[in-house]
């Protein structure tokens, strides 16, 4: 068998899966959080509370939100936030992103760390791209993974830039209230959403969201 042959029947047996955050993840996935959450929580010697559901749900809530500390944001605006901190957790589930599953937690676990900026990039890409395109990691040449080892494709369901925007500020209040904006506030406001943003402003199309 040439060298050509075993590389196209390589090819053939990769597994892509098309995957969606607008709804519960399989629980396939769901059932590895509660050891990959604890295993986080110990690596980052932290606390978990003792009425945390760990079964891999995301705690939705809604305008009463207190996810996002004591600073005074308007229901309505938490409603949104909630709805898309909740895909961006589904997101992390399929990665088995377990570690930045831990800020997002309610009530959030005192010294959680901040949120992988890499997973906030794929997210984006996952979520603004186009339908069922390859979806790679930041440097536009791997592609992701899901925890089971599935090569994942682009959802590609937020069409509306104003979806990123609500990502965007959502994660910014999120990491203010664990006093992590200094380390996250470029990559994700500047880096990420707005390059995006500013893109489809002009009438371009990309195939990927490059890395800036």
């Amino acid at each position: 068998m040439s060298a050509q042959l075993r590389v196209n029947r390589t090819r053939s047996t990769t597994t892509k899966v098309r995957h969606t955050t607008a709804k519960e993840v399989p629980k396939k996935f769901l059932t590895k959080v509660h050891a990959g959450i604890t295993a986080a929580a110990k690596k980052w010697n932290v606390q978990l509370h003792p009425s945390l559901d760990l079964s891999g749900i995301f705690k939705y809530e809604g305008y009463n939100s207190t996810r996002f500390g004591n600073r005074a944001i308007e229901p309505k605006t938490k409603n949104n936030y909630e709805g898309v901190i909740r895909q961006f957790w589904r997101f992390c589930v399929l990665k088995g992103e377990y570690e930045s599953l831990l800020p997002l937690l309610s009530p959030r676990p005192n010294g959680s760390p901040a949120v992988n900026v890499q997973r906030l990039d794929e997210f984006l890409r996952f979520k603004r791209l186009t339908k069922d395109m390859d979806l790679y990691m930041s440097d536009s040449v791997t592609i992701c993974k899901d925890v089971l080892g599935n090569q994942m494709t682009v959802e590609g369901s937020w069409k509306a830039p104003k979806n990123a925007l609500i990502f965007r500020a959502g994660v910014h209040d999120l990491h203010l209230d664990c006093n992590h904006v200094a380390e996250y506030e470029e990559p994700v406001q500047v880096n990420i959403a707005v390059r995006l943003l500013e893109w489809e402003h002009h009438g371009r199309t990309y195939s990927r969201l490059d890395s800036v």
